[in-house]
This record gives structure tokens, C-alpha cells and sequence, in this order.
């Protein structure tokens, strides 16, 4: 099955980070919702004192700019941290050109942060914590942990916001076409994919669990659907960046060998007489939506 290492490996791919971007689609509508959750535009914290953990190409932070207001804005301190330097270059951009106003990039492992304690009032974490090789570890990381330590990264009152997906919605249309090859080649389904994560963060409860062990209180879970329609080479080009990884775990050597170099024609070719050349592909995308506060 697919590992945290495997994830990372990926993400540090410099050529993975112009298809991740394609990506934005889904995880910006979902990033709007955890901003909203986490109550921060209404926070009287100041300044405010952001942490975006695993920031990728900088959505959330991006969202954060358009919703907060100006006075907020002034005085924010904003960190965008992520293990691959090719995610980092592309936010320093997105800073320059969008006009963040005291944002910082940095090198950040989620497991093992390194960044100073008490000291943010927000950390927010989408779709972190199922990628990362020891996602506890991670947890423990921006947590209050009674038994390992007394105070992690989060303020007293701070707050923790994370988002997990419990519907990947591209993985059955994906199964659809490889199902369409010939060879009765194997594709996981939606449930057998989410075990290759670490952890069960497609269940909410699960997740409220891993939240309240680590010490936070006023945990609040949501459940949260979205409908996403793509153009055609934007979904193929966005499913390939992570198939090869998926078949690596799913297909026998002979398998690849065969039948690896099919695949993309194959995708494309079922989307395109399913919906036309120049339709758009509908997907739904189910994500858990969890925030939390430290005491």
C-alpha cells in the first residue's frame, strides 16, 4: 500500500507541483470552509499568528488573504511551511504577486516542525495528517500533550483546523476507465484507497478521537460535500500525477510493464466519449472539516 514516504517523495517532485495546482479546484472549496469553521475572521486575537502546515501551492493562505480583513491583514504574522521546496517557490510567488503582507515561507517537516512553542494562534492543516509517514507524531506536534510536553506551537486559546478526505472523488471515475483495459486489471475502490493512508481521517469520529486525545477541547466535526466539474485534460492531468504511485501498490510488475503506458490514452479516451471532447467531468468530493482549541 501507498506509505507517508511515498506521499512525500511525491510531493518533493518539483514536476508534481504545476498538476497539484490543478488541484485547487477542489481544495479551494474546501479551504473556504475551514476558514470559516475555525472562526478566525471573527477572532479579537491580535496579532494573528498563522501557521499553514503543509501549505502546498498556498490555497489556504490565499484564502485567508481574500477573507480577513485589512486591519487583520496589517498585523498578521503568516507562515507557509511544506516539505517541498518546489511548493514553497511557487507560494513565495503567490505572496509577491497577491500582496501578503508579513508572510514568510519555510522548510517544515509536519512531524517534526521545529518551530517555536506558544506561539501561533491558528495552525491549519488541509489534507495533512493522512499523507504523513507518523501522522501522531505530527498530531502530537501541534498539540498540548499532558504526558510529552507542556505547551507545542499553539497558544493557550489557540486553535487547530484540519481538513480530511472522506470521499476522494476522482478515484471511482478513475476505476471506471482502467476497468475498460483489458487484462481484468485490479483499481482500488474509494474505501480501498483511504487505507492506504495512515490512520482512519476519512471517519470523523476517528478524527475527533485523535483531536481530543491530544488534548484539545470544543471540537467540532463537519462533514462537508462538494461538486467539481473539470475540463477534461485538467482531470487527466491531475489523476496522473498520483496514478503511477497508486499502480506501484495495486499492479504487479508485469502489470506495469504491460500496461502502465495505457493508462492516460485509456483515461482520456473513456472521458472524452462519456462527455464529449470538450466536456467537463462532475465529481463529488466528500472532506471532514475539524477544528479544535487548545485550553
Amino acid at each position: 500500500m501507498a506509505t507517508g514516504q511515498d506521499f512525500e517523495k511525491l510531493f518533493k517532485d518539483d514536476a508534481f507541483v504545476s498538476k497539484y495546482k490543478i488541484g485547487e479546484k477542489i481544495t479551494g472549496e474546501f479551504a473556504k470552509v475551514l476558514i470559516e469553521q475555525s472562526g478566525i475572521a471573527n477572532s479579537t486575537q491580535r496579532p494573528l499568528v498563522i501557521f499553514d502546515n503543509a501549505c502546498g501551492t498556498g490555497i489556504i493562505s490565499s484564502t485567508l488573504h481574500d477573507t480577513l480583513s485589512v486591519s487583520a491583514r496589517e498585523t498578521w504574522k503568516l507562515t507557509c511551511g511544506d516539505i517541498s521546496e518546489g511548493m514553497l517557490e511557487y507560494t513565495k510567488q503567490r505572496i509577491e504577486h497577491e500582496h501578503w503582507h508579513n508572510a514568510e515561507t519555510k522548510i517544515v517537516d509536519a512531524q517534526n516542525t521545529g518551530l517555536p512553542s506558544t506561539h501561533y494562534t491558528h495552525v491549519f492543516a488541509a489534507f495533512v495528517f493522512t499523507t504523513v509517514p507518523n501522522y501522531q507524531a505530527a498530531l502530537d506536534d501541534l498539540t498540548y500533550h499532558s504526558t510529552s510536553e507542556s505547551f507545542r506551537i499553539l497558544q493557550p486559546g489557540g486553535t487547530i483546523a484540519i481538513s480530511t478526505w472522506e470521499k476522494p472523488g476522482w478515484i471511482p471515475i478513475v476505476k471506471s476507465a482502467v476497468e475498460t483495459m483489458p487484462g481484468n486489471l485490479p483499481f482500488p475502490t474509494t474505501e480501498e484507497f483511504l487505507k492506504t493512508n495512515t490512520g482512519q481521517w476519512n471517519s470523523g469520529s476517528w478524527v475527533e478521537s485523535q483531536l481530543r486525545k491530544g488534548g484539545f477541547e470544543n471540537v467540532q466535526i463537519t462533514a462537508v460535500s462538494r461538486s467539481v466539474r473539470f475540463d477534461i485534460h485538467e482531470f487527466v492531468s491531475m489523476a496522473m500525477a498520483i496514478l503511477p504511485m497508486l499502480l506501484q501498490k495495486f499492479w504487479t510488475q508485469e502489470q506495469r510493464d504491460q500496461s502502465e503506458a495505457n493508462v492516460q490514452p485509456t483515461l482520456l479516451r473513456y472521458l472524452e466519449e462519456k462527455y464529449g471532447p470538450h466536456g467537463q467531468v462532475p465529481a463529488e468530493f466528500v472532506a471532514v472539516i475539524a477544528t479544535g482549541h487548545k485550553p
